[in-house]
C-alpha cells in the first residue's frame, strides 16, 4: 500500500484490491529515520527506486499510518541488533503467551 500510493496509485482503489487478502494475525514495523536508511542502502549495492529523500520519507509517513490503522507494533529501527530483536522477541512471546 505504501509502494503503491508513493507511486501514485489511488489510494482507495489499492485498499479496495488488498481488503481480498487475510490480514496478519501479528505485525510489526521496524521504524527508521530516512537518513538512517539511506545510509543503510548506500553500504549495500547502491541506491534503489526508492532511495530519494522525498519518496522514502513519504513511505516512511505512509508505513507509520497504515501501522497504526491496522495496529501494527512499532520498533524504533534505530537502536542497536540486540535491542531490536530483544523488542522482537519480547512482542511475539507476549503475542504467543509465553
Amino acid at each position: 500500500l505504501a509502494y503503491g500510493y508513493v507511486s501514485g496509485l489511488n489510494y482507495r482503489w489499492l485498499r479496495y484490491i488488498n481488503n481480498q487478502f487475510r490480514r496478519p494475525d501479528l505485525g510489526i514495523l521496524i521504524d527508521v529515520s530516512v537518513r538512517s536508511a539511506i545510509r543503510r542502502i548506500s553500504d549495500q549495492k547502491g541506491l534503489e527506486l526508492f532511495s530519494q529523500r522525498d519518496k522514502m520519507e513519504r513511505v516512511r509517513r505512509m508505513f507509520i499510518s497504515l501501522a497504526k490503522e491496522n495496529g501494527l507494533k512499532v520498533i524504533d529501527g534505530e537502536k542497536s541488533i540486540e535491542e531490536v530483536h530483544a523488542k522482537i522477541v519480547t512482542i511475539v512471546e507476549k503475542f504467543l503467551n509465553l
